[in-house]
């Protein structure tokens, strides 16, 4: 019987001093491509409610108002194209929070010192609800299940209520206990039964049973701190919240355990709105001054400027289901839309030097060996990585050759052989070094990263301080 021999694929990293001032982490500006909406006319206002349905077609926008100026509702069924007046009540008010099921059919509103009203006709009729009896509250937070039927309403100075027929009763809900929150940024699985808000100078809360029993979520330990806004994926797993005067958080479980991010670098921003996708892959993050989005679950972030290289303060923003559709809003300014088409989505994976853990797209697992510096070069256990890309990995003992496939490409790579096959095509590894070879060291083959990962479409950034390299990878 022939031996066996197990084998783990490894990448080699051919390590030179310039790698050391590639810079990881840094944004980059994208502003092409938004448009300035105008349900309102020529004005500015304060969009402090945006919700859109799961195409991100059917939207509706909510104003405060500006410096005095009470605002009204307006609704679109054409991305923003063209708009509705809506009237939930006959005067205008100060409108704060809004949202949406999945087809734009049931909408919910909330006005700053007055009501709550409900659409099931798309905003064409509303019916006033009372969920904290005939009173008027600061209501400022809303969120809805995807068929409209389970809703959570906060105030600020006041209570938290959830609904599961709609808004026809309501019942209180208490996760801090029987004391008045400033509640700001709830949001909702699309079953209704995971939501997370945030208690302005206090918690983060989270109940999976509807608002039954309460969980505290807070990802900065202990603290009280200004939690201005939440966002979740479809089924609640994904979360993104953040802190007025603080930091951005992300989580891949529930609120069990939480990633900060640095879409700015290792400093406080005031965190105001956050919208997410149904996988939580695609992200909007803003603060007072900037507004960030994420294909990758958080881990890495790319600047927007909708309204041009100017400090804007962001008080709203929506994406629709698949990523495709970005809806952002001003305080004191305008509205922007973003068609994007269905949004690339990425895979980051990070590693480093020493460390058996590695993340993709925010996500910890494990490689079955740590990558290390040997002879200049990083290694890198490669099999874990392409299988996380989508691909996959074969080994021919008789040839000794490595097989690896990804997408239409396939890399045929021989043990000592200076060159290889990039899907048939004759290629050297390296046209600069003939002695980088593929090896196996202690039962395991060694490939060079460079010449796999440029040649499956990966990138490669190594930083030298962290000793970290970040491979991203886009179909």
């Amino acid at each position: 019987m022939k031996h066996s021999v197990r084998f783990v694929l490894t990448l080699i990293v051919c390590l030179t001093m310039s790698l050391s001032s590639v810079m990881v982490g840094k944004t980059r500006a994208a502003s092409t491509g938004w448009v300035e909406r105008r349900p309102a006319g020529d004005v500015n206002l304060e969009w402090y409610a945006l919700a859109s349905d799961s195409t991100g077609t059917r939207v509706v926008a909510a104003a405060f108002g500006l410096y005095g100026t009470e605002g009204w509702v307006y609704t679109s069924t054409d991305r923003g194209a063209t708009w509705t007046k809506r009237y939930p009540i006959s005067a205008s008010q100060f409108w704060r929070a809004a949202a949406s099921d999945a087809d734009g059919t049931n909408l919910i509103v909330g006005a700053w010192a007055g009501r709550l009203y409900t659409s099931a006709d798309s905003g064409a009729t509303w019916t006033e609800r009372q969920s904290a009896g005939a009173i008027d509250q600061r209501w400022q937070t809303v969120a809805s299940s995807a068929d409209g039927s389970h809703l959570i309403a906060g105030a600020s100075a006041g209570r938290l209520w959830i609904s599961s027929n709609g808004g026809g009763t309501w019942t209180e809900t208490r996760p801090a206990g029987n004391v008045d929150g400033d509640w700001r940024g709830a949001s909702s699985s699309s079953d209704g039964s995971v939501m997370l808000v945030g208690n302005y100078g206090g918690r983060l809360y989270m109940t999976r049973n509807g608002g039954a029993s309460w969980t505290e979520v807070t990802p900065a330990g202990a603290a009280d701190k200004n939690w201005q806004g939440t966002a979740m994926d479809a089924d609640g797993s994904n979360l993104i919240t953040g802190v007025e005067g603080g930091r951005l958080y992300t989580s891949s479980n529930s609120g069990s355990s939480w990633t900060e991010r640095q879409p700015v670098g290792d400093t406080n921003q005031k965190w105001s709105r956050f919208a997410s996708d149904s996988d939580g892959k695609v992200l909007l993050a803003s603060d007072e001054s900037r507004l960030y989005s994420s294909v990758d679950s958080g881990a890495t972030w790319v600047e927007q400027q909708p309204a041009g290289n100017a400090d804007v303060h962001w008080v709203s923003s929506s994406i629709a289901s698949d990523g495709s559709y970005f809806l952002v809003g001003a305080y004191g300014g305008r509205l922007y839309s973003l068609a994007v088409g269905q949004v690339p989505k990425q895979t980051v994976m990070v590693l480093q030097i020493g460390n058996s853990k590695f993340t993709v797209n925010g996500a910890s697992t494990t490689l079955d060996s740590p990558p290390v510096i040997k002879n200049g070069r990083t290694l890198v256990p490669i099999r874990a990585i392409i299988e996380a890309l989508g691909g996959t990995v074969g080994w021919d003992g008789t040839a000794r050759k490595a097989t690896v496939t990804l997408g239409s490409t396939t890399i045929e790579l021989w043990i000592g052989k200076n060159a290889a096959k990039v899907n048939g095509v004759s290629k050297p590894i390296d046209s600069t070094n003939a002695k980088v070879v593929p090896e196996i060291i202690n039962g395991r083959t060694m490939l060079p990263l460079r010449f796999v990962s440029e040649n499956l479409g990966c990138s490669v950034v190594w930083a030298a301080a962290t000793k970290t390299i970040t491979i991203t990878y886009q179909p």
